[in-house]
Order: C-alpha cells, then structure tokens, then sequence
C-alpha cells in the first residue's frame, strides 16, 4: 500500500548512508545537474562566496576522494554515530521550518549558507568528526528531503474542468488521444450532463495548456488540479504512529450516563453504530467513525476573487483534546479555483465515497500491534460545515429555496427579491425530513432529462443528489449538524446587533457607554479583549469575539442602556446560548434551551417583524436535535477547521497551481510526524532528549486527565477517587521545591477538608505531612489559573460549589467567587501509602444583598471575605472555572459583581 512508513524509514536510512557520495559529487565543479534540480525547485543560492582560492584547493581535495574511502566510512563506527546524530538533526531543521512558517526560499539560503560553511569548517580543521558532517550534510533542500525520504506527492492530481457548471474530475491518463500523425494530443472536457436539450451535448471545454519546451518538444499542464489524498493511507500513517491505537480505544474506558451530554460517544449516533446490522462495528477495535468537513477560503491576502475549497477529515475515535489537533487532521482534498463556487460537488466527492465503501466493508493495514497486517474499517459519521457547504454536501436546496431548512420540510414563502418569511415557531408542526425521503427523491431525480426538468423537480422535492447517499448507511439528514458557531455567533448575534443599530435602537452614545462598560470589565487572558469602538469594527468581529460578546459582555454591557423588552430578548436568547455551549450538557439544559430558541423567535417576531427573521433563528431550534446525536457542541462545532483555513490561507505559494503546492506542505508536515517513531535511537544523549521536547512542546497537548474528569459539577463524596489523580496538572517550571511548615490552624482546617474529601474514612491530624510546597500558579490540562502570589497576574478569581456562607466546606451549593492566594503540594498518608494532593488557597466573598444584574451575573461585596475555614483549602480538581468581573459602587459600596465561565473539565 503506498506511504508505507517501515519502506519510508529503509528508505531514509539507505538515503542517508549514500548521502556522502551525493554530497561529494554534488560539490565537483558547481555541476550541471545540482543546477538544475535547485532551479526546478524554485531555490536559489544567494551567497556568494568570494575565496576562489580557498575553494579550488577544497574541490581538488574532494576529488581525490575514492570509492574505496566511502565503503570505508560506511563501516567506520564514527560515520555510523554522525549519520544518527545528523538524522536527527535534520529532523529537527525539518520540523522546525514547518512549524514556524519558514517559505523554502529563505530554508534553503539557509541551508545553502550551512553546507558551504561546514565545507570549509572540515577543510581547515583537518578533524574527522567535522570532515563527516560536511560529507552527510546535504547541499540543498532538494537533497534533504531525499535523504529524509519525504514524499511530499503521495496524493492523486485530478484533472478538473474550468467550467463551474460542469466541474467534472477526470484521471490524467484518461484525458489523452493519439492523431493520426501519431502525435499525443488533450483531449476537452467531454462531460454531457443531460441526456436531451441544450446541455445533452459535450461540455468540451479545454482542460490543459499546451506549452513548448526548450527542446522543441510540447508539454501539457492542467489548468485546473483536484489534489485528492487517500484516506485509507492517512490511516495507516496515524496507526503507525506509537500510542495512536491506544488512544482510539480510551473511549471505551468512560462511564456514559444516561441523560448527560460530554463528547460523541455520548449521542445517539455513535450508540446506534457499536452493532450496525447485527455485525459489530464501533463495538470492536481498530473500526474508526470519521467526520468530514468543506470549507472554502480564500488563499491571496489582496484578492478576494479567488476561492480554494479544502476537504478535511478527522477521527471521532480520539479524545476531544487531540482529535482536531493538526497531526490528527486529514486533509482529504483541494479544489481549484473555479470563477465561481460550483454548485454541485459530487464530482469532488466521488473517490473520497469510493474509498469510503471499501473501508465500510474492511481493508487490510499493518499496525505496530499487528506487523503483519489487520482488518480496519472506518464510516463517516458526521458532515460538519456552515450552512452552504452544508447543503452541497448532504444534497439539499440552499435557505432561500421554499424547503430551505435542511432537517425539517417547512415551507418558506416569499422571493429572494422581495424577501423570505422565516416566521413560525410552532415545532409540533414540523414535519421532520428522513432518509427515505431523500433516495425516493434521487430515484426521481435522475430521471430528469434536462437542466430545466431538474431544477424544477428539485424545488418540488425539496432535495438534490449527493454522492454521500451511494454509502448504504449514511443517513444525509441526521448525518449533518447545525454548526453552533455560524448558527449562533456568525449568524444570529451579528444578526440582532444590526437590526438595533439599523432601528436606532442603540444611539451613537449608547455605543459610547456600551463601550465604557466593557472595557472596565476584566476578563481572563484566554478569552481576549473585544477591538474597540464596537460601533465601527462589530462586521469584522470573528466568531470567538461574537462568543464572547453574547456569552460574558453583552447583558452587563446592555443593562439600562437596551429599552426593557429588547433587553429581555436579548436575554432569553444569551440564557439559551449559555445553556448548549458549554463542555458538559444535561438533558435539562436541552430541553430549556430547546424551549428557550423557540420563545426567542417568537420575541424577534413580534418585536422587529417577520422579515427580521433569519433562517438561522429557525435552524437553531434543530440544534438540540445535533447536540442529542454528537454530544457536547465541543465535540463538533467548526471553531478548529476555521483556524486550519487561517493556517492554510499563510502558507506560502508562488500563485501558480497553489492547491497543489499547499497539498505538498501538508503531505510533507505529515511526514515528518510519521517519521518521528522510526528514528534510530542510540545510547541515551541529550541531543535526542532536546529534539523530542521541542516536538512534544510544540505539537501536542498535555494529554490531560482522561475521561473520569469530563463530568458534570458532582456531589464531593462522588469524587473520593478522583483527588488523587494529579494527571495534566502542572506547576510552573521555575517552582523552587522548598519544604514549608504548615501552621496548627492550617493543619486543623486542612484535616477537616481532607475528612470532607474522603467521607468514610477516618483521617486523623498524624495522617497530615507537616510540610507543604507553595507556587503561584498551575497548568490544568488546557485551562492556566494564577494567583495573587503571582504578581504576573492579576485575574486569580476563581468560581466553585465548595465554602458556605461561615466557611464550612458545603457539599452541593451555589457557585461563589473565591481569590486565589497560593496554590498547595500536600500529602496525606492513606491506606497505607503517601497520596500527594493539589490545593488551592482562597479567599471567598461574602454575599451582597443587592442583585442588580440578571442571571448568569451575580453581586458579591468587594472587600468582604468569610471566616476562613476548611473551605479555605479547595482542590483544584473542584473549581469550577475563571469568571470575568467588574466593580460597581453603590451608595458607598463596592460590589463585584462576576459572571461565571465553564472550564472544560471539573469535578
């Protein structure tokens, strides 16, 4: 099977044995040949360096380099340890320039500038250490890549007709014929989409420029490229991977309850795919459900003209905190740059569904567990795409259409001239799309014989073909997801802040005060500030600032500002958001929130209007509907697909055939990753242990705490078991591990918050260390909390369910804002063993009697705290997340009034 990383490594050893030769010859007389590869590959060499004389006595010296010298420096130990150490090295340069962004150009100046420098370093130094560094070290970015044996063209080029409305993908061989001369000649686009009328005749647009060689010979370049990477490869490549196995299969470890929402494996989806037609399929190992997204974006920072579309794909068997990281992300495809967006991508999506079937079906692939070969079979499970990618994919009629929702058959009258009604909220009058409808409408659809027969038949039904409906178990309405962050924060909250400044509900002055209010909010680091002059800058707020917005500024900023019944809109509409967003969902919180849409477009209706009603205030009210198939909207929103395309619009292109060149740079990261587990390791150095941290550090995530902490907020005696896993909770670097004596009164709260945490068991105060450790701040998987010891820092408040009102530890109360002092490393002696735990140090406030701001806000006063207690000493693994705060006086009074934020795990 091609990418074979065992063959890549034999390769990549072989490659670096030889590199010598490859080195030495590439030096003799500036050659011909090392000319024109650097040229092809668009590398110049920009030194220029002018010791003529120096060089002609270090070419003379190369040449008298003998094969017989080579085979002896294959068996010399020394060559042995400088060719590991130099792979290394070269991995290292490797993944560097790809994680920093470095263009080729400048790498291979670079690179260029070390290869002469080391020539001239081994020649002056007569040392045989050196003299082999300069004979393995490659000369240019070409011959680092064959040494390295990366692939970087391991994906399938499409030729693919510049025509939108045709957009057909033909196989490269395919697209030639012979004349009679003899002579190879392109065949045009010979596409015929219908069977009669104007477009039952041949498509016959030109595919291919003809271009003259210097030779006289000609050659052909497609005009358009569809690169397409093999998804059954990209597999094998992450199995390959050491631990990825393992990690496909922690989902099994979790304790799913019924009626709580935390990742897919909680939704209907993935339980009704462990048996699928009496055969087991999620149910046992190595069988994968895939999720697919399309997006497009657009690759030029001065053009706004061009549109690339990108294919990715992910596997929903990883845990959340890895499964969109980048060395998990396939990318499946890149479509050309048409004129326009082709309005069906069927075309595009055929290989994809044909190695989609034989994956249903099972396909043999070699795993470290299994060298010898293994069953694996793999479905899609989930298309997650904004609204128009969305309905290309799944086959339905884009939200102006009269059935313009995706999930149900409701009507929407009006025109694209004069406007769609959007209104109606009556769900029980819904009538719910299904999988039958869809392929009963295909079977009707393709007996169209015309363009125009189609589009009205379309319209009629309601549906279009897709190619995803030829995978027999791919239902293309529940498959497909409403997307949280288009639906909510692109769409609806974008949506309402226009209409009150169109209406001139909000003054120029209001703005001004809005503004005021926000910017003496604090908030967390992590969330970031909103740009300022909201009024000016809101269009070019990004989907994470409208989250922020909706979710943490908007009710305190609009308080007496918004007039009272546009204010409780906007209020019914953040409660809902706050309700589904969020890592741990509860039947509950859907069915509020399910209601809590449906009253909110009610509201907008009777406010503004029925044509201030957008498609996505209906679409909304199917959200909870996603949310109870895939779990958590963490488990499928867009939010990290977005950045790749941020990722993929920097990457460096020459603006010719760029789809093919931005395939290249992920083929050629994927790579590197792959190439990390077959590196040869020696006896222990540092010079390994460095490289190995700086990848760990630059690309991967602490692998956190695992399943038992994505939990909802749980009664403390639930958690006896979970205090001592410390995993993914890190002290800063500079923590100085200087012993502390704890004092009596310490002692005595922290016995009691200990007998709290372990209720049933007996803990006596000798059970205590009378020495702690004391830092100021801690990494909790992906959350960072800080404390007033930090003096880095001062956002340490901190929300959880854990001091009473006469700082006693309470077991399930309400959520109370805390200071952080200074963070703990205590140990308690328990059955028998040493348990070491993590402690925060905090300060609660005391209650205010004046709640000024509605719910999630609330008021505490500001310079008031409790009666330290027992509750002083707060596990980390308890607290419930940051919060964002502002101080208001009233009459004399500070009070501080917070608003909660959800960390993604808590106890």
């Amino acid at each position: 099977m091609p990418g074979n990383t065992r063959q890549v490594k034999e390769n990549r050893d072989e490659n670096l044995s030889s590199s010598s030769d490859t080195s030495e010859e590439s030096s003799d007389d500036s050659s011909d040949s090392d000319r024109q590869l650097t040229d092809s590959s668009g590398e110049e060499d920009c030194m220029d360096i002018t010791e003529d004389d120096l060089f002609k006595e270090l070419l003379q010296r190369k040449s008298n380099v003998t094969v017989e010298r080579n085979v002896k420096y294959l068996n010399d130990p020394l060559h042995r340890k400088v060719s590991k150490l130099m792979m290394w090295f070269l991995y290292f340069f490797l993944f560097w320039k790809c994680t920093s962004s470095i263009s080729d150009q400048a790498f291979s100046v670079l690179l260029s500038f070390l290869y002469k420098f080391f020539q001239v370093l081994s020649f002056h130094c007569e040392n045989m250490f050196l003299d082999r560094v300069a004979a393995l070290f490659p000369a240019s970015l070409y011959y680092l890549r064959k040494v390295m044996a990366i692939d970087r063209d391991d994906f399938v080029r499409y030729v693919t007709c510049p025509n939108p409305d045709c957009a057909a993908v033909y196989d490269y061989e395919k697209c030639f014929d012979t004349n009679r001369r003899g002579e190879k000649v392109a065949k045009k686009c010979w596409n015929v989409p219908f069977r009669k009328g104007k477009y039952s005749r041949p498509c016959n647009t030109v595919l291919f420029d003809k271009v003259k060689l210097k030779d006289g010979k000609h050659s052909y370049y497609p005009k358009k490229v569809y690169s397409y990477r093999s998804v059954t490869t990209a597999l094998e490549g992450f199995l390959m991977r050491d631990g990825f196995e393992d990690m496909c299969e922690e989902w099994r470890s979790r304790d799913v309850k019924e009626g709580e929402y935390i990742d897919v494996y909680d939704g209907k989806i993935w339980s009704d795919f462990l048996v699928r037609n009496t055969r087991d399929f999620l149910a046992a190992p190595r069988n994968f459900g895939l999720m697919l997204n399309i997006d497009w974006f657009q690759p030029f920072d001065r053009r706004k003209d061009v549109s690339v579309g990108v294919i990715y794909m992910v596997v929903m068997n990883l845990p959340r905190n890895v499964r969109f990281k980048r060395e998990n992300l396939i990318v499946v495809g890149i479509l050309p740059a048409l004129k326009k967006e082709p309005s069906n991508i069927s075309s595009f999506l055929e290989p994809l569904v044909s190695e989609l079937k034989c994956l249903w079906n099972g396909l043999p692939v070699k795993t470290p567990k299994h060298p010898t070969g293994t069953t694996v079979r793999a479905a899609l499970l989930c298309a997650a795409a904004d609204i128009p990618a969305a309905r290309k994919l799944c086959g339905f009629l884009s939200h102006s259409a009269t059935f313009g929702c995706s999930k149900c058959l409701k009507k929407f009258p009006g025109s694209v001239k004069d406007g769609k009604d959007y209104s109606g909220f009556d769900k029980e009058n819904w009538q719910a799309r299904s999988k039958y409808q869809h392929s009963q409408a295909i079977r009707r659809l393709r007996k169209c014989k015309t363009k125009t027969s189609l589009k009205e038949m379309e319209r009629s039904v309601g549906y279009r073909y897709t190619a995803l409906s030829e995978l027999e178990y791919f239902d293309t309405v529940r498959f497909h997801v409403v997307d949280p962050m288009h639906n909510l924060f692109l769409g609806t909250a974008k949506h309402i802040f226009k209409l009150w400044l169109s209406k001139e509900i909000l003054s120029r002055d209001d703005l001004c005060r809005i503004e005021d209010r926000m910017q003496r909010m604090t908030v967390p680091r992590e969330c970031g500030r909103l740009p300022r002059d909201i009024g000016a800058n809101y269009s070019g707020f990004t989907a994470d600032q409208w989250k922020n917005w909706t979710t943490i500024y908007s009710l305190y900023a609009l308080k007496g500002i918004l007039p009272d019944a546009d204010f409780k809109c906007w209020q019914i509409f953040v409660c809902a958001v706050r309700k589904i967003v969020k890592p741990n969902i509860t039947s509950v919180d859907l069915d509020i929130a399910d209601l809590l849409f449906a009253k909110f477009g009610n509201r907008v209706e009777k406010l503004y209007g029925k044509m201030s009603v957008t498609p996505n205030m209906h679409l909304s009210c199917h959200l909870v509907e996603s949310i109870k198939d895939y779990g958590s909207v963490y488990g499928f929103w867009l939010f990290s697909f977005e950045r790749f395309n941020g990722k993929m619009s920097s990457l460096y292109n020459n603006h010719v055939r760029f789809e093919v060149q931005l395939m290249r740079e992920f083929m050629q990261f994927d790579a590197i990753l792959n190439m990390k587990q077959n590196m040869i390791h020696g006896p222990e150095n540092n010079f390994e242990s460095f490289v190995f941290s700086y990848v760990s550090e630059k690309n991967e995530y602490s692998r956190v705490m695992g399943f038992h902490f994505y939990t909802p907020f749980k009664k403390v005696a639930d958690c006896i078991h979970s205090w001592q896993l410390l995993d993914g909770i890190v002290p800063p670097l500079r923590f100085k591990k200087c012993p502390l004596k704890m004092d009596t009164d310490d002692n005595r709260f922290l016995c009691e918050a200990y007998s709290t945490m372990y209720q049933g068991l007996d803990v006596l105060p000798h059970n205590l260390s009378n020495i702690y450790f004391k830092f100021d701040s801690l990494n909790f998987g992906s959350d960072y909390f800080t404390s007033r010891f930090n003096r880095g820092d001062k956002n340490c408040t901190v929300v959880a369910s854990w001091a009473g009102d006469d700082g006693e530890i309470t077991d399930y109360g309400d959520l109370r804002p805390g200071l952080i002092s200074y963070f703990i490393k205590h140990t308690l002696f328990i059955n028998g063993s040493n348990i070491p735990h993590i402690f925060a140090v905090v300060k609660w406030y005391k209650r205010s009697d004046r709640q000024d701001f509605p719910p999630p806000f609330s008021s505490w006063l500001r310079n008031s705290f409790i009666t330290p207690g027992a509750a002083s000493f707060i596990p980390v693994q308890r607290i419930r997340g940051k919060c964002a705060h502002v101080t208001v006086e009233t009459n004399g009074v500070k009070h501080l009034v917070i608003c909660p934020l959800y960390r993604h795990m808590c106890i």
